[in-house]
């Protein structure tokens, strides 16, 4: 299938714009989540629960960015990565 056949596609143009909504409704949430003592995986894992409640399926697990670690780092189960008290934080999602 060419990408015209999708762009077109009203079922594809359906999902694209809920995606767009539920990413764009989470991403006001994000603020209150990221703070210093908070643990990488509790955000990630609540942002996919965020999602899914709202009807959407991540494509990707949600990744993170801290400081010196890669922006696309995906907390494995029992990560200890945490968010400091200085710094950057980097969060990526796609529904």
């Amino acid at each position: 299938m060419s990408w015209d056949a999708i762009l077109f596609d009203p079922e594809a143009l359906d999902s694209f714009k809920k995606s767009g909504e539920i990413v764009a409704r989470l991403r006001k949430d994000v603020p209150v989540m990221v703070k210093p003592g908070v643990s990488a995986l509790k955000i990630c894992d609540e942002l996919e629960r965020r999602m899914r409640d709202q009807g959407g399926k991540p494509a990707f697990p949600v990744n993170v960015g801290i400081n010196e670690v890669a922006a696309h780092y995906t907390s494995p189960p029992g990560d200890t990565l945490t968010i400091g008290h200085f710094g950057y934080c980097l969060l990526r999602d796609e529904a």
